[in-house]
């Protein structure tokens, strides 16, 4: 991990947690057939460990487990870790906020040790969940699954407000539709190193990848599309269209004036109730 700010590598940390999240609830739903969410009223006990003893305890039950033994110890270690950050990690270890890192080289240590052990067990999950979701399809009949990342480009126009780039479709069912530039997440990439290598490919460009926006699922008539869009910035001002057939900078708070392709459009309506 190139930066050395402690918040930026805490904020990812806590991203790999709700990315997890994410596919054990998926997980959950493929083999018990019903949300984790079913028949729970009380908000304070959708818990990530709860979630993680119930899918332990329903894969028990089955002939061919999903999970192994040691998955589960690593998810329940992952909770414990997770409770600590979300909670505590900036009140109990010193902290130089002039320069944006933890003053002991032990505490940096344990950050990064804890990226490393998230990263891996985001990817074993995803796999697991992807694997699932594929068989069901496989039984089924029902829609392939697409995995992308997209990335909303935003900077400070001339006027001082902020704009996001969007690019124009030259091909396909969805000619002349808008949409955010991304693509395909390869075998073994991350979405951010998926977005990284796609924003290079389509518009010669490199980009800083923020923050998660949202992870959207939308069911087209020949796929079913899982996005994760991220928040990023130009590194420079260098900008080539390789793949689409136009690009505008829009307001971003007017970004309907365009004709989005319908999942990019809920990204933008998830932005536009943030605002």
């Amino acid at each position: 991990m190139k930066t050395n700010d402690s918040r930026i590598k805490v904020s990812i940390l806590i991203e790999y947690y709700q990315r997890i999240e994410f596919h054990l609830e998926g997980i959950y739903a493929s083999i018990c057939g019903k949300s984790f969410f079913d028949g729970i009223d009380d908000v304070e006990n959708l818990s990530l460990t709860r979630l993680v003893k119930e899918l332990r305890q329903t894969d028990m039950e089955r002939e061919e487990r999903v999970l192994k033994d040691q998955d589960y110890e690593n998810l329940l270690e992952l909770c414990a870790r997770r409770n600590f950050w979300c909670h505590n990690g900036f009140v109990k270890m010193p902290f130089d906020s002039k320069n944006g890192y933890f003053v002991k080289k032990r505490d940096r240590d344990i950050l990064e040790k804890d990226i490393k052990d998230a990263e891996m067990l985001s990817k074993r999950v995803a796999r697991v969940s992807q694997n699932l979701i594929k068989q069901k399809y496989a039984q089924t009949g029902e829609l392939p699954v697409i995995r992308v990342a997209a990335a909303v480009i935003a900077r400070t126009g001339e006027n001082g407000e902020a704009d996001v780039f969007a690019t124009q479709r030259g091909y396909g069912d969805y000619k002349d539709w808008w949409e955010f530039p991304g693509g395909k997440i390869k075998e073994g990439e991350s979405p951010r190193e998926a977005l990284v290598r796609e924003i290079r490919e389509e518009l010669d460009a490199d980009i800083n990848v923020g923050r998660l926006i949202a992870t959207v699922e939308y069911d087209y008539p020949k796929f079913h599309l899982s996005m994760d869009c991220f928040w990023c910035s130009l590194k420079g001002d260098h900008l080539t269209l390789l793949e689409h057939k136009a690009a505008r900078w829009l307001p971003l708070n007017d970004l309907k004036q365009v004709k989005w392709l319908p999942a990019d459009l809920t990204v933008v309506e998830k932005i536009e109730k943030r605002r």
